[in-house]
């Protein structure tokens, strides 16, 4: 499983995201580290990917060609059942 993490460094809700990836990753065996992929929105291409892909906040997870807003794994149950999915 590989994905992306798309934060900013002021966002609070994409320091929780992070900090559930960390724990949720490691409880199925993956490692952080390998698995995702951070991208900060500072960056001005980065910022212009997710605008054009019609995103405007943070945090999103992009896995394969799915997109995950914040509304969609803000609690780690939800969370779990995406990445659980998407493990192959």
């Amino acid at each position: 499983m590989r994905l992306e993490l798309f934060t900013s460094k002021t966002c609070a809700n994409c320091k929780v995201l992070k900090k559930h990836l960390k724990e949720l990753l490691g409880e199925l065996g993956e490692d952080y580290d390998k698995v995702v992929s951070e991208r900060s929105i500072e960056d001005s291409e980065v910022m212009a990917e997710l605008l054009m892909l019609n995103v405007d906040s943070v945090p999103v997870i992009r896995i394969g060609g799915e997109l995950f807003g914040w509304d969609r794994i803000r609690d780690k149950a939800s969370l779990k059942k995406i990445l659980t999915e998407h493990k192959k």
